[in-house]
């Protein structure tokens, strides 16, 4: 269930140096590399969030293609207790700064908008540093506004919210909680929707959209992002398989590919076509991420 016109010829990069960890999997289940096949993916043993973690020997060359150059940026996320790291090369940043554009504009972000985020800085990933990249390949204008933490910081933040003319609020339960309180309460001018790090819904005024956005940064950091039309599409070169304890996945591009996936959590696939046109799979979730 993976797209991309270049996932041939990134097979043939895995078959010719595959990752330590790719090495050791496909071996385990008696798969030679220059064999292995996208359908190959459902023989192999999967990978917990405590399979990927700090605790391994290397957890930043482990994960990464034998002809992969160096990282240029680390991240970090949690997962089941469990901190992943998570590297990328330039070209890693290239991709996921062009498909986070095409994601958030599905989303309903436009080029020219005033988009604000509370996210973390730093190693955290989905951070504040992943969502200016996306934004300024978009043509939007990135207000990082730094997590937000309780009331009365939220109505300073608020008003500066309103005299900046803020169009979209990227948030997430943790730093953006008490701001999105303070912005119902007395609502922007400008504001038109808030794009929320979660699966979370929300019903709103009617004027202002709340759209999701599920991120597995190990797997995609654009794993899934709500459409206009209220569907959850996954990234493309994502492949998902439908097993009886639930969805594993496999990311089919990148210097740091992760095979056979399950980052435990409540997702399913959802089989109705999008209204939006896109043909992407779709998965949805009746619990909070």
């Amino acid at each position: 269930m993976a797209a991309g016109a270049a996932v041939t010829t990134w097979l043939e990069r895995v078959r010719r140096a595959p990752s330590s960890r790719i090495a050791r999997q496909l071996s385990a289940c008696g798969i030679r590399p220059a064999d292995f096949e996208v359908g190959d993916l459902s023989r192999i043993a999967s990978l917990r969030p405590c399979d990927v973690g700090l605790d391994g020997a290397d957890p930043v060359g482990d994960a990464r293609l034998a002809d992969a150059p160096a990282p240029s940026r680390l991240g970090a996320c949690e997962r089941g207790g469990h901190t992943i790291l998570v590297t990328f090369s330039a070209a890693d940043l290239e991709r996921t700064a062009a498909f986070g554009a095409r994601a958030l504009a599905a989303a309903g972000i436009e080029r020219g908008m005033r988009v604000a985020n509370t996210l973390e800085g730093g190693l955290d990933t989905p951070g504040s540093l992943i969502v200016g990249d996306a934004l300024e390949r978009l043509g939007a204008l990135d207000v990082p506004l730094g997590p937000v933490r309780d009331a009365k910081s939220a109505r300073a933040m608020a008003e500066l919210f309103d005299r900046t003319a803020i169009d979209v609020l990227i948030a997430d339960d943790a730093s953006g909680a008490a701001l999105i309180d303070a912005l119902h309460a007395r609502p922007p001018r400008a504001w038109r929707g808030t794009l929320w790090l979660g699966a979370e819904r929300r019903a709103l005024d009617g004027r202002r959209w709340w759209r999701r956005w599920v991120s597995l940064p190990e797997l995609s950091v654009f794993f899934a992002v709500e459409c206009t039309r209220g569907s959850l599409h996954c990234d493309p070169d994502v492949h998902v398989e439908v097993r009886p304890t639930g969805l594993r996945f496999s990311s089919l591009s990148g210097d740091a590919p992760l095979f056979a996936y399950d980052p435990g959590i409540p997702l399913r696939v959802d089989p109705r076509r999008c209204a939006c046109g896109d043909p992407r799979p779709c998965v949805e979730t009746a619990e909070p991420i």
